[in-house]
């Protein structure tokens, strides 16, 4: 892997991880209220959770997780073999971290309810924090990125003094 190959396989993780996190937390219905829903009650729901059907929902989170699983394959054996740096982890951490954090948001949304939905408010209102923490390797990561670019610019433009 090139390291200028580097973003095109992040931009799969990042759309990949919370599409894989949605499929792979369950829904957070509590069982009070499955069983209210069960006896005829309409569930409140802070947004209408979204499905393809049984099948569908299946094949798309299986490929999800394959995705995201080849992408850290692929900066595995990049950072293996030395042609990417290894500060690139802290971005993919950072896309792995804030897409969990979007798809566990996601479910609590979803969550079916008698009234309001206290789990979301809360969501929003954690979310600042919880995104800016997830974010913090990513940007760890582009700084020491961009300093073993310049450094490797400023090496290369130099100009070489005979002895």
């Amino acid at each position: 892997m090139r390291r200028h190959s580097v973003p095109f396989v992040l931009f799969p993780l990042t759309v990949a991880t919370p599409v894989a996190a949605v499929w792979l937390i369950p829904d957070q219905t509590n069982e009070a209220a499955r069983k209210l829903a069960a006896d005829g009650v309409e569930l409140d729901y802070g947004i209408e959770p979204v499905s393809f059907g049984p099948v569908a929902d299946t094949v798309i989170g299986v490929v999800a997780c394959a995705v995201v699983v080849i992408c850290l394959a692929l900066l595995a054996s990049g950072t293996a073999r030395r042609t990417i740096a290894s500060a690139w982890w802290g971005v993919a951490l950072s896309i792995l971290a804030v897409g969990f954090f979007g798809g566990f948001c996601w479910r609590v949304w979803t969550a079916g309810g008698i009234g309001a939905n206290i789990g979301a408010g809360f969501m929003v209102l954690m979310s600042p924090f919880c995104i800016g923490l997830g974010l913090l390797p990513g940007i760890v990561g582009a700084v020491f990125i961009r300093r073993a670019r310049n450094q490797r610019l400023s090496s290369a433009a130099a100009p070489e003094t005979a002895p």
